[in-house]
């Protein structure tokens, strides 16, 4: 039998008044800022008329069918009664006072419905009713259902053109985490009228006792899209208030394939979650996975009160609950690197008096002292007994064993999993670092730490494995010089802190035994232990060594004193160890050698012979030799004696830095304050200056002018050709180094770089040593390049300042002026070289009171062949002839 439903309206107006719907609009019906929010009102009123059904083994679906003229919502749960009645027509007479969760105990859940409608009807059991101005239930025409059926209709206002847009885009939007928290819907279905359609399907593992998790699978179909389907793990917790039930606390970690091939799981972060309350809030809670409980939200269940005492015991229960989670996915073998990514770790996000501040704090607590970290080896470990390790050869090298020795800590230590890096999972390896205050092992922290009696207790096999990660390790080799740890195992079984001086405390063990030190065998056995102890300065005592150790220090003092006898045998030995087949040996033994005065040079000047370093002194090259020869003060290998001739004594000396050409020389620069005012900008500060000779140019420029003509036009000869080799041998790009100086200036934060003729151009610019044609030495700037005779090289030519050659075009001119007046070539080039005017050659030629009636002007304004006779008043000319 139906329910009065004029006596349920009598009531309402006692309590409400009569003029409840004209309030009703701005009260009730835009309770929300989203006017299809009473979607989420409806599916949790079936939600709970589902629950009350307990057992029951009908259909468990919500479906929604939306046309133009209104929405049809479809549901199986426990029909309405009087109380359920008089309930949705009600205010603050909701039926589930008691149930935290449930938004009735507003009584104004339902009543968003009127944001589209004036008049819901209900039709469900036997109840046929439709609700006026909110409160005022009557009777309408009953509806044919189907067995259990509970139907809404929603009829839309005539004035809502917009409805069905919006409540299509709502029904779409749904996603399947609506849902993830249900227990009693399985499945949300909507169509619309010759229109697109969409499900939404819940599936739910059972769980093996009451302490396992849930699993939930969401599946989602949509018209024309690809069908989603989610997996969840669901964690729960009973809480309750004044010692009745008031539901759970849970959190759900979204499952997802952990590789390619989706052969196995593992929790995949969520970037996008907010507190469920049942259904979604506004209120984003920065966690990686989602949390739901019966929170007390507001009337518009947008938020939740913080200061809300059951509020702030659920967020304690849900940390408890994380924990226990936490142990349980352990337990599942999900509790990885991925996992922990979902935890509260930033703690900018979680500060101290915030809403979830305690799941923050509970969970740093629980990961320091459980064993909740997965370490490398597949196990777990609390954070108060873990180290982190910078790479996988650490994490190889270092056992537990040695980890703790190093770490001098009294409870056996453990690594990290290898997945957790400052690069591939940033946010966890921050949050162990700087929250859980674990400790990084680097390379360098390493090293400082061997010392002798944690290294003299490893294995021979510990220590070769030691040697071959260090020679891995491109960036510690300084810094493992720099600490000088005792790495080095000897015979016996000691450690040494090797010193590679000139007289190594320690040699690698060769194919001879010797009486050196030798590092232990069997520790430098494998080519990546041998190649470390190599790089450390160790070697097999050889040749090099002979030299560096008793050939060489008596090539150090100022004053060398050895007899030629003996001074060949070194130079052999030298030779010898030179041909070493080890890069390192021999590249050690070179910087021996430009350090050692073992080169015996002659001036060739004087005739004296001393020793000196190889870059002191020139290569005995026949056109050095020519070119100095009889040059004061300039030192060149003294080739007299046959130890210092041939290919292999010139290849060392060239390899050690004697030069085979002229040497530029870095001077003081001889630039005036006007030569540095116009290379810098106004106010710029001069930062550095660089200028360059020539290793004994000026001796050789002062020796050219005392030479025979004949001598000094081939000694001239001679030296350009070394200026010539000196631009091939010291060309970089578009440098002009060394023929170029630079001045080097700032203003402000720009540095500037201007080059200007280094030295020894200006001296080659302004001295007189290029011949000309008669063999007269002649400034460059006298004689024209050509008529030297000498090899081109535009650069040097360019460089030094030769007499420019007139353009062909023009000698071309001179030779046609030259026929028509008779006046020989070089008396025009002259006239032209010098800019000799038409006044000029009136004020040098012609009588005052006697001007020229008329002059004949070459001008080369149009073209260069073109002559004519023109007035003297406007033309610009080139060549002026008097008739």
């Amino acid at each position: 039998m139906p329910t009065d439903y004029k006596d349920i309206r009598r009531d309402n107006e006692k309590k409400y008044g009569t003029d409840i719907g004209r309030l009703g609009h701005g009260l009730l019906a835009n309770l929300y800022a989203d006017h299809t929010h009473f979607i989420f009102e409806i599916l949790q009123n079936v939600e709970d008329a589902l629950k009350k059904r307990g057992e029951w083994k009908g259909k468990r679906s919500v479906e929604f069918s939306l046309s133009s003229h209104g929405l049809t919502i479809s549901h199986f749960g426990m029909p309405f009664d009087e109380a359920d009645v008089r309930g949705v027509c009600g205010i603050l007479d909701g039926t589930k006072e008691e149930e935290l969760t449930a938004i009735g105990r507003f009584g104004i859940g339902f009543k968003s419905v009127y944001a589209f409608t004036d008049k819901p009807e209900i039709h469900s059991g036997d109840e046929h009713f439709a609700i006026e101005s909110y409160v005022w239930p009557q009777a309408v025409q009953e509806m044919t259902l189907q067995p259990e059926e509970t139907i809404i209709y929603l009829p839309f206002k005539s004035d809502e053109p917009s409805a069905k847009e919006e409540i299509l885009d709502r029904l779409r939007s749904l996603s399947l985490r609506t849902l993830l928290f249900l227990r009693e819907i399985e499945s949300i279905s909507w169509s619309v009228d010759d229109g697109p359609s969409g499900v939404y399907l819940r599936e739910e593992r059972p769980q093996l006792i009451p302490s396992d998790p849930r699993k939930v699978i969401l599946v989602g179909q949509e018209d024309d899209k690809d069908d989603l389907e989610e997996e969840w793990i669901v964690f729960s917790r009973p809480v309750s208030k004044d010692g009745a039930s008031a539901g759970h606390v849970e959190v759900a970690f979204n499952l997802g394939p952990s590789d390619e091939d989706g052969d196995s799981q593992s929790v995949q972060p969520v970037t996008d979650s907010h507190l469920v309350v049942f259904f979604e809030t506004a209120l984003s809670t920065n966690l990686g996975f989602v949390v739901q409980g019966p929170y007390q939200t507001t009337p518009s269940r947008e938020t939740i009160s913080q200061d809300d005492p059951w509020n702030k015991c659920l967020v304690e229960e849900t940390a408890a609950l994380l924990q226990d989670a936490l142990i349980g996915l352990r337990e599942l073998d999900l509790l990885d690197v991925a996992a922990l990514q979902c935890l509260p770790m930033q703690k900018s996000l979680f500060p101290e008096g915030s809403r979830f501040a305690e799941l923050f704090q509970e969970t740093r607590k629980a990961l320091m002292t459980r064993p909740l970290l997965p370490t490398h080896n597949g196990g777990y470990v609390a954070g108060q007994a873990a180290k982190l390790a910078r790479t996988q050869a650490l994490r190889d090298l270092l056992g537990p064993e040695q980890l703790t020795a190093l770490s001098a800590s009294s409870d056996k230590l453990v690594w990290l999993s290898g997945e957790i890096t400052p690069d591939r999972t940033h946010s966890v390896h921050e949050y162990l670092t700087s929250q859980l205050r674990i400790e990084e092992v680097t390379p360098d922290w390493l090293v400082r730490r061997l010392d002798t009696v944690f290294l003299e207790a490893q294995s021979d096999e510990w220590i070769e494995r030691l040697y071959r990660y260090l020679n891995g390790q491109s960036g510690i080799f300084q810094r493992v010089r720099r600490q000088d740890p005792p790495l080095v195992r000897l015979e016996d079984g000691s450690h040494i802190t090797f010193n590679a001086t000139e007289s190594p405390n320690a040699y690698l063990p060769g194919d001879i035994p010797t009486e050196f030190p030798t590092v232990r065998r069997s520790v430098c056995q494998s080519d990546d232990a041998r190649n470390f102890l190599e790089f450390l300065g160790l070697r097999v005592p050889a040749a090099v060594d002979d030299v560096i150790t008793n050939v060489l220090p008596k090539y150090c003092d100022d004053q060398v004193d050895v007899s030629d006898c003996e001074y060949r045998s070194d130079i052999d030995r030298i030779l010898a160890a030179v041909d070493t087949d080890s890069r390192d040996q021999r590249k050690q033994l070179l910087s021996s050698l430009r350090k050692a005065k073992f080169v015996a040079a002659v001036d060739t000047g004087s005739g004296v012979i001393r020793f000196v370093r190889p870059d002191e002194a020139y290569l005995a090259t026949e056109r050095l030799k020519s070119l100095f020869e009889d040059v004061p003060g300039v030192l060149m290998v003294d080739d007299s004696n046959d130890f210092l001739q041939g290919e292999p004594v010139n290849n060392l000396l060239l390899e050690v830095g004697t030069p085979r050409n002229l040497l530029p020389v870095e001077i003081e620069p001889s630039l005036t304050d006007e030569d540095k005012r116009k290379l810098r900008r106004p106010y710029a500060r001069e930062i550095v200056v660089k200028d360059y000779t020539l290793n004994g140019l000026d001796s050789l420029l002062v020796t050219l002018a005392k030479l025979h003509i004949d001598q000094a036009a081939d000694r001239a000869t001679l030296l350009w050709d070394a200026l010539c080799d000196v631009r091939n041998a010291y060309r970089d790009g578009n440098s002009d180094w060394p023929f170029s100086g630079s001045y080097e200036s700032k203003l402000y934060s720009t540095i500037s770089n201007k080059p200007f003729p280094a030295r020894f151009v200006k001296i080659l610019t302004e001295t007189a040593w290029v011949p000309d044609e008669e063999g007269a030495l002649r400034l460059p700037s006298d004689v024209v390049f050509k008529e030297t005779g000498w090899v081109e090289n535009p650069f040097v030519r360019e460089k030094i300042g030769f007499k420019p050659e007139p353009p062909s075009e023009v000698a071309d001119v001179l030779n046609t002026l030259a026929e028509e007046t008779g006046i020989d070539p070089e008396t025009l080039a002259f006239i032209k070289e010098r800019g000799i005017t038409l006044a000029r050659l009136e004020e040098r030629f012609i009588e005052p009171d006697h001007p020229p009636r008329d002059v004949r002007v070459v001008s080369t304004d149009e073209t260069l062949s073109t002559t004519r006779t023109t007035s003297l008043s406007s033309v610009k000319v080139d060549w002026i002839f008097c008739a």
